[in-house]
């Protein structure tokens, strides 16, 4: 079935079967407290520190941006 705004119509399997073929799904929110809740989820995560590796990688990379190019000689 193809399911639309305003109506719901039968369709082939074989257009069901195709690359185009999606689904989407919903969730339905229980409350605003439970909305809440999860933007604070997301929030506290935002605030956790990148792991070492990450880190330095991000200190490599501040580090080569602060060095001068390098040029090559031409003669």
């Amino acid at each position: 079935y193809e399911f639309n705004d305003s109506c719901v119509t039968a369709v082939h399997e074989d257009k069901c079967h195709s690359a185009d073929a999606y689904m989407l799904t919903y969730e339905l929110r229980s409350s605003r407290e439970d909305s809440m809740r999860r933007i604070a989820k997301v929030k506290a995560a935002n605030r956790i520190p990148p792991h070492p590796s990450e880190q330095q990688q991000q200190q490599q990379q501040q580090q080569q941006q602060q060095q001068p190019p390098v040029r090559p000689w031409v003669m």
